[in-house]
């Protein structure tokens, strides 16, 4: 025992000790003593917090990176938006409607295209859901009337007789600026109506039916 002491107070021994003691008090009072919030992110090692050392609940959306959340529900409609200006006006966009019918010296009555012939029901065709306007009407005819005669061709819409022009005496053709208004779902057929003595002649007409 006295071995044992004597070779504890070695000085080489001794000076070891003291320093074992010294180190150990150091660190001690270095863990007691660290300022409030003096550890950050420059102190920590890479990966050094995991889950299990953080708190359930105490981290925001705002110390996550974009995409490390999942979405969370759809949230409710919002109010409608502003309305906004107004387009611009649109075309004047229009179909060319174009016939051709021959007369003998009698009234007659045609589709629009000219391809029948006959009394109203066999005539008529329908115009589209929607109202349309016939303009610039054009009618020829490949043989005068004569003196006092003539040609009159007569848009007739849904049984209402609207006048367009008049091929007279000498004349060869006639035209009819329009509008007409052809409302939505009207039965139509273009007539020609002729006095006594008017020769045989071929008519032939165009149209444009575009929106009002």
């Amino acid at each position: 025992m006295k071995h044992l002491v004597r070779s504890l107070l070695n000085p080489p021994m001794f000076v070891a000790l003291l320093a074992l003691v010294v180190a150990l008090g150091g660190a001690s009072y270095a863990v007691t003593q660290l300022p409030k919030n003096s550890v950050g992110t420059p102190q920590l090692k890479a990966n050094a917090v995991t889950s299990p050392k953080v708190k359930d609940g105490s981290l925001k959306a705002t110390d996550f990176g974009a995409g490390q959340l999942p979405a969370g529900p759809q949230g409710e409609q919002g109010p409608p938006g502003a309305t906004g200006p107004a387009g611009a006006p649109g075309s004047a966009a229009f179909a060319m409607v174009t016939g051709r019918g021959a007369m003998s010296g009698s009234n007659r009555s045609f589709s629009l295209d000219g391809t029948r012939t006959g009394t109203a029901d066999d005539v008529d065709t329908l115009s589209p859901s929607v109202d349309v306007v016939l303009r610039n009407f054009d009618i020829e005819a490949t043989v005068a009337p004569g003196a006092g005669k003539f040609f009159s061709p007569r848009l007739s819409v849904d049984g209402a007789i609207k006048s367009l022009c008049n091929i007279e005496d000498t004349e060869t053709s006639c035209t009819a600026a329009g509008p007409i208004t052809i409302p939505a779902g009207s039965k139509i057929h273009l007539g020609v109506v002729v006095n006594a003595g008017t020769p045989a002649s071929v008519l032939r007409w165009g149209m444009s039916v575009g929106s009002p």
